[in-house]
């Protein structure tokens, strides 16, 4: 079960902002949803109302839906043709997007490496989050996540780790996405799009594949982070 989508773009000027409008229903009763967090990343934010209505003024981008009691969900917009768009958007209750087994198997369809994710979660050194762990924690940032892992700390220029006694500045991480390295903040991907997280705080404990030096200098000295993404296809 994926609480993730992607709203066909059309040809527009990527500038032009335009009215977006909505409704959010849940998934099994088809009831509004109201009082849930709807907001662009990095741009402005609102909250539905009584019949699960919501507007913003935006050029497109990434809407989020966050509401306690649902997955969280990240929709690609736009950019859009016409002065305004209505959407209608579904969010799906935690306790039936919780079955551990239907969730799994979901994200191995979408994601067949994830199944590397899910052996090493078994036998490996690291620290992991399924997604079950990320619904159920519901983060702002993956960072916000990331950042609890003990001997890491995290910030806007992105996550280190303190791989030695004594170490007074922050080691940078390393981030792989899908399995490529990516000089990429974690904050730039919605917690919703993420299947699974592996972070292993020094060389020592990282998987060989993810060896090497990384791109802007950050290497698996440092340690890696390792996202797994589960949009649908």
């Amino acid at each position: 079960m994926v609480a993730v989508a992607l709203v066909a773009p059309v040809v527009s000027s990527a500038q032009e902002r335009v009215t977006i409008a909505g409704t959010v229903v849940d998934s099994m009763s088809g009831k509004p949803v109201e009082r849930a967090t709807v907001y662009l990343v990095s741009g402005p934010r609102t909250e539905t109302d009584g019949r699960g209505r919501f507007q913003l003024i935006a050029a497109g981008g990434v809407l989020v839906l966050r509401r306690i009691g649902y997955a969280p969900r990240a929709v690609r917009l736009g950019p859009f043709l016409g002065a305004s768009v209505d959407l209608r958007l579904t969010m799906t209750p935690i306790a039936v997007a919780l079955d551990s087994m239907n969730v799994r198997a979901d994200m191995v369809r979408i994601n067949p490496r994830l199944a590397d994710f899910y052996d090493r979660r078994r036998t490996g050194a690291g620290t992991y989050f399924t997604r079950d762990d990320i619904w159920k924690r519901n983060p702002v940032h993956l960072t916000d996540l990331v950042g609890r892992v003990p001997g890491i700390s995290c910030g806007p220029a992105g996550c280190n780790s303190s791989r030695r006694a004594g170490l007074t500045a922050g080691c940078p991480m390393q981030v792989v996405i899908d399995g490529i390295r990516a000089d990429l903040s974690l904050d730039e991907i919605p917690p919703a799009w993420v299947a699974g997280i592996e972070v292993y705080r020094g060389i020592a404990t990282t998987p060989m594949q993810y060896g090497g030096t990384g791109r802007g200098g950050r290497g698996p000295q440092c340690g890696t982070i390792v996202i797994w993404t589960g949009l649908d296809k």
